[in-house]
């Protein structure tokens, strides 16, 4: 072994070391400087297991990612925390094999699996994923919960569904809205209006079951959407105070 500034290549395979290094948190860049230094080669599954590695120590060690609780309802969206590893890799294992009753066949808050992975587990019928750490949110309309179908949500929603990554039943009335985020959005729930925020700064899991994709990649969220999400949900709050 060649030592490179206290980075120490193995004579062999890249690819389990370079997870070690992700979890022991080495500096990715000197890792690089030895690889060049010494001619090898780090193939694109390397750098991927890196990535694996350090995303597993920051997730699922003690926990930097709550360093505020910015989950009142009033929170505006530039107060939220920015995300901590903008440029860095999105987070590929994150998914979570389920069963037939789409129940979890993992212990996900410990650790997810490739997409790859979760897909051929055993037993696996219905896929997951968990949001915490990723540079995603979702919005999601449960708009055929109950006995009638709310028409009020799903319309209100549903002008997104041709604007950014949509996961839908076929009944269009139950989806999920996946938005690109550059910060720590809490979890959140609205029960009066039928919709969940799953946000990326906690263990958060949004089950796929047999939605279809729309095709469409996640728009950026705004502190527009942010707000007139956050209105309309207060809106139904007050209207439920006011009919009962």
């Amino acid at each position: 072994m060649v030592q490179h500034d206290h980075v120490i290549l193995p004579p062999d395979s890249l690819y389990l070391w370079m997870y070690r290094q992700g979890l022991k948190g080495t500096d990715f860049e000197m890792i690089l400087k030895a690889c060049v230094s010494e001619g090898r080669d780090l193939r694109q599954k390397d750098i991927a297991n890196y990535w694996n590695g350090y995303y597993r120590r920051k997730l699922y060690a003690e926990d930097p990612w709550v360093l505020a609780r910015n989950d009142r309802p009033e929170i505006k969206w530039d107060q939220l925390q920015p995300h901590p590893y903008l440029n860095m890799p999105e987070i590929e294992q994150r998914y979570v094999p389920c069963n037939a009753s789409n129940k979890p066949l993992i212990k996900w808050s410990r650790g997810c699996m490739t997409l790859n992975d979760a897909s051929l587990y055993p037993g696996k019928v219905y896929l997951a994923e968990n949001l915490k750490g990723t540079k995603l949110m979702v919005i999601d309309c449960d708009g055929d919960h109950g006995d009638e179908i709310d028409t009020q949500t799903v319309m209100f929603l549903s002008r997104f569904k041709s604007m950014t990554h949509t996961l839908s039943k076929d009944n269009g009335v139950s989806f999920h809205l996946t938005f690109a985020v550059d910060r720590l959005v809490p979890t959140r729930h609205f029960p009066h209006a039928h919709i969940d925020v799953i946000g990326n700064r906690v263990n958060s899991l949004r089950y796929f079951k047999t939605k279809k994709w729309n095709g469409l990649q996640p728009m950026p969220m705004t502190s527009d959407i942010w707000d007139e999400l956050h209105e309309f949900c207060e809106r139904r709050k007050a209207n439920e105070r006011d009919t009962v």
